[in-house]
């Protein structure tokens, strides 16, 4: 797999969203999923974190649910799930530490980490409604994740 040379902020370009939506992610019980399907039919926030296991991204989770309720998400109409690299065996850790209400889905592999040039961090992207990116941002170092009134004003969450 060829890595992409991308800035910090820069988007995916249309090759390389149609490799990652054939990539396959696993949800919670370790079931695989296509990654395109948690953004085929609507505009989803993806956020990224380093690891089940880092307390900047464990924070970062549980501040993000405090703020954006299903109603917010509704208004904006926009989906929420988080991605992680570790394995899905620590999921429910994750979940129960960071009270996290949205979809949790681990990618053992690195794959789209690596596709999205996020290969030692996180970050945090729009994808669809299909093939498309709309906003993106790789951590670039381990506390680097997008600002929250960034992150609502690029998604339209109204704080």
């Amino acid at each position: 797999m060829q890595l992409p040379d991308l800035m910090p902020n820069g988007i995916p370009s249309n090759q390389d969203l149609h490799y990652l939506s054939s990539l396959e992610v696993l949800d919670e019980s370790g079931e695989k999923v296509k990654f395109g399907s948690l953004f085929g039919e609507r505009r989803t926030l993806v956020v990224f974190v380093r690891s089940w296991l880092c307390g900047k991204c464990t924070l970062y989770i549980s501040q993000l649910g405090e703020v954006i309720t299903p109603s917010k998400l509704e208004a904006a109409g926009l989906n929420v799930v988080v991605v992680g690299c570790g394995g899905h065996e620590l999921v429910k850790g994750f979940k129960e530490n960071t009270s996290c209400t949205f979809p949790i889905y681990s990618d053992p592999t690195r794959a789209t980490f690596l596709k999205l040039g996020c290969s030692q961090n996180g970050g945090e992207f729009v994808f669809g409604p299909g093939e498309i990116c709309s906003f993106a941002h790789r951590m670039q170092n381990s506390e680097d994740h997008t600002d929250l009134p960034e992150l609502f004003a690029a998604v339209g969450i109204r704080t």
